[in-house]
């Protein structure tokens, strides 16, 4: 139920008809006497309920910390950018420079 609502979220036009195959399940939670999930605000419900409790230190310092992983890890995907793109200029001038030789040698032999 809360992987429909969450790929609902994406799918805003219903192309997939997650709304129904959603709402197949509703008849289930009556059955087995479960509680439907609240499910709008799933990944900031432990954030809710944390601000709640008069936690807000708490929170920030997760979101922070979350953020703070997520600059790394495209700093780290930048760099390995830049790493790649050196390799292959670098390659690429390098084999330019020995074309150059060869066909510099070659002309002047045949000279």
């Amino acid at each position: 139920y809360v992987i429909y609502e969450t790929g609902m979220d994406y799918d805003r036009d219903n192309i997939l008809k997650l709304t129904e195959k959603r709402d197949a399940l509703k008849p289930y939670f009556k059955k087995y006497k479960e509680k439907i999930p609240y499910t709008r605000n799933y990944y900031l419900d432990a954030a809710i309920s944390a601000v709640d409790n008069n936690k807000e230190t708490i929170v920030t310092s997760v979101l922070e910390k979350g953020f703070d992983f997520f600059k790394e890890q495209e700093e780290k995907r930048r760099q390995e950018e830049r790493q790649k793109r050196y390799f292959i200029f670098g390659g690429a001038g390098l084999l330019a420079i020995l074309a150059g030789l060869f066909f510099y040698r070659r002309r002047s032999r045949n000279v």
